[in-house]
């Protein structure tokens, strides 16, 4: 074997001669001669062009560049699959729209609010509605409910919007606003009326800070104050998350008692253009803490009362429809504030929160009006004109 290979091996390392030469640059005939040059031997140059080849077939072909997935508009069919029954199977509106990984990310969502649920339920039904257990499962069916109905309605805006997103959230710098107008309470077992509200809100660096009085009819005085230091924001995006601190006293002169509190919160708040690209800059926000009430019934000081501690929670959406409208709902499980939850006699006795949308719409650079309602045990709308004071 090896007499025969040297033949080929003596071809391979000897001098080449003077001549012609087969010149094998780029482009060039594999026959054509140049005179000075030197020629290689036939099988050198059927050994360079296997070498050649295989290098060739050896190197990664280059991916071909992966094209945007298409831009889709909203359509009315989306939207209403959204809304029914999306409201029973989630995501319907983003498969309508052709979002497919959207929707399997809000199916997903939904199974684990709705395991948060049906755990908290169960909690509840073992321990026979135990006093210590209470804050758990009180927050895990609160917090179901409340997640539950926020990403249907985050499916249906979605699905009406299409994939353009919505208005990259803007956010004031250090700036001083005055709120003012009209606040109410209808079909409440309470002894209020009408009257007239107005807050503050102050910002400075990464600190904001809102105090607020209301006075109605029917001897309600309500004084509370909160303050929040955004630990973490990211640019572009609706990320957020921060500490929130408040305090408030309030006085139902008609029926004769004081309450006051004060409370500590972790602010959070999530871009849902992480579960779709038509929900960008749109906003899951969730609030969560505890805090703690002292009654002063007339006859009796705080310092006679018991300290009642209380758990808060509050889940909704943030939406900036329009630079100069947006919109806030909310689901609030709080027993510090008026109309008071939503109660079920026989079910949910003092059990749930309320709801509450909030719209505002910024009709120059120093001029807004603001609006909304709360249901709960009780409607409570009202509407405020806001002044940017610098």
């Amino acid at each position: 074997m090896r007499l025969a290979l040297l033949p080929l091996l003596l071809a391979l390392l000897a001098s080449p001669a003077r001549g012609d030469v087969i010149a094998a640059g780029a482009g060039t005939d594999l026959g054509a001669t140049t005179e000075d040059s030197p020629r290689l031997p036939p099988t050198r140059l059927a050994l360079d062009a296997a070498v050649a080849d295989a290098r060739e077939s050896s190197e990664p072909a280059d991916d071909p560049p992966s094209s945007p997935p298409p831009e889709r508009s909203g359509s009315l069919l989306a939207t209403g699959l959204a809304i029914f029954p999306g409201i029973l199977v989630p995501g319907l509106g983003q498969l309508a729209l052709g979002e497919r990984d959207a929707a399997l990310r809000f199916l997903a969502a939904d199974v684990a609010a709705l395991s948060m649920l049906f755990a908290g339920l169960a909690t509840q039904s073992a321990s026979g509605g135990s006093g210590e257990l209470a804050p758990s499962f009180l927050l895990q069916v609160n917090a179901g409910i409340s997640l539950l109905s926020t990403l249907w309605l985050a499916d249906v805006l979605g699905s009406a919007r299409g994939t353009a997103g919505w208005p990259e959230p803007s956010r004031r710098g250090d700036s001083l606003a005055l709120a003012v107008g009209y606040t109410g309470l209808f079909g409440s077992p309470l002894a209020v009326g009408h009257g007239a509200h107005a807050e503050l809100d102050l910002r400075v660096g990464r600190l904001t800070f809102e105090p607020s009085f209301a006075a109605l009819s029917g001897g309600h005085l309500d004084a509370r104050a909160r303050a929040t230091l955004a630990l973490w924001r990211r640019s572009g995006s609706a990320n957020r998350f921060g500490l929130a601190a408040g305090a408030g006293w309030r006085r139902f002169a008609d029926d004769g008692f004081s309450v006051a509190g004060a409370e500590l919160l972790a602010d959070l708040a999530v871009d849902l253009g992480l579960l779709s690209r038509t929900l960008r800059h749109a906003a899951l926000v969730g609030r969560l803490g505890a805090g703690v009430d002292a009654f002063d019934w007339d006859g009796q000081s705080f310092a006679d009362g018991d300290a009642l501690p209380r758990l808060v929670l509050e889940v909704g959406l943030e939406v900036p429809v329009t630079r100069r409208f947006d919109v806030e709902l909310f689901y609030r499980l709080r027993k510090d504030e008026l109309p008071g939850g939503v109660i079920v006699p026989g079910l949910f006795d003092s059990f749930l929160g309320f709801v509450e949308a909030q719209g505002r719409c910024r009709v120059s650079e120093r001029w807004a009006i603001v609006g909304g309602a709360r249901i709960g045990n009780g409607v409570m709308p009202w509407l405020a004109v806001e002044s940017q004071l610098y």
